[in-house]
């Protein structure tokens, strides 16, 4: 097993032939990638019914070889979520990031030269904006602009969980097409199906929690793949653990590296807090409320978790008369690493 590949990459769907579950919505897609003209297209659903699957392969359809050069993806969770810390390390916004403008700036910015750029051997290229629910609004006017002008060489395709979250303007300009849940049976023996070709050995009881995975198929991908990882033989205390795993959140990961650090007592803490805070761009307020959910989740006694709510407390107040917050944090995990692990 190759645990470096993603699982999910590996295998989804290239092509509409290669789709389960979702005959009706592939035959529509098909109909519009015959037409030779297709439309903008808004594509709504719930979590982990296979949208972004769907889209992948009508590229791949109307494209074939030529997909790279004429097909592009922009997340918007990433973009507005994760903002300038997702920026920074995305080498193909290099050329439209500057440090000094918003993330809205920046994002149409890159629209525009993506839109502009003239299609490799084909009428239209497609610009593909996935978790489209979280586009701000500014950011959907300067969309519906960007469509109009350029709709004889570029077509907008937008994959949400909200379809009430896209304005107005953009939907009237869209053929809408709805994805719903796969059929709760099929997500157990897709998962099951993969871990066979994986030649992975799961237990009757491990089969059994694969069989709780229902509908959204993209994570009980990711659990199955890193239960495979973990554990030689995939039972249900595997599938258990990876749940748990996987419905970590980023900022959940950073602070266990932080609290590893702490209880190693590696010199690199305050990097750690500072790259947290101003790299990442987590603010003091969501780092307090995960700190509390870290020692909540450890094996400490009633009386130390009391007494570290009590240190979090008064660096809760310092925040908010505080300009710095990282200052203050570095006091409260050098508190906490002498209390827990001195």
């Amino acid at each position: 097993m190759d645990d470096e590949i993603l699982w999910t990459e590996k295998y989804r769907p290239k092509r509409f032939d290669e789709v389960v579950g979702q005959e009706r919505v592939v035959g529509r897609l098909k109909r519009l990638v015959e037409s030779k003209n297709l439309p903008h297209i808004l594509i709504s659903g719930p979590k982990g019914c296979g949208k972004t699957m769907l889209v992948l392969a009508l590229a791949n359809e109307l494209y074939d070889n030529s997909v790279a050069d004429n097909f592009t993806i922009l997340n918007a969770s990433d973009f507005f979520n994760l903002g300038k810390s997702y920026l920074d390390k995305e080498a193909r916004f290099s050329r439209f990031y500057k440090k000094d403008e918003s993330v809205v700036s920046i994002f149409k910015e890159s629209i525009k030269k993506y839109a502009s750029i003239v299609p490799f051997n084909v009428d239209y290229k497609l610009i593909f904006i996935d978790n489209a629910e979280n586009l701000r609004q500014d950011a959907q006017d300067a969309l519906r602009r960007i469509m109009e002008r350029y709709s004889n060489t570029c077509r907008f395709i937008f994959a949400t969980t909200s379809k009430s979250s896209i304005i107005s303007p953009i939907r009237s300009r869209c053929v809408d097409i709805f994805v719903p849940k796969l059929d709760k049976s099929l997500v157990p023996s897709i998962l099951l199906n993969i871990l066979d070709k994986e030649g992975i050995e799961v237990t009757k009881d491990g089969i059994d929690s694969i069989k709780g995975l229902l509908y959204d198929i993209e994570f009980g991908i990711n659990v199955i793949q890193l239960a495979a990882n973990e554990y030689e033989v995939i039972d249900s205390d595997a599938i258990r653990y990876s749940i748990k795993e996987m419905e970590k959140s980023e900022l959940d990961i950073w602070m266990d590296k932080l609290f590893g650090r702490l209880e190693k007592n590696d010199a690199k803490i305050k990097e750690e807090i500072e790259r947290i805070t101003l790299m990442e761009g987590y603010d003091g307020k969501e780092i307090i409320e995960a700190t509390i959910k870290k020692l909540n989740e450890m094996k400490i006694s009633e009386r130390k978790k009391a007494i570290a709510t009590l240190l979090i407390s008064d660096i809760d107040y310092d925040l908010t008369r505080g300009k710095y917050d990282f200052i203050h944090l570095e006091r409260l995990f050098l508190k906490i690493k002498t209390f827990l692990f001195s």
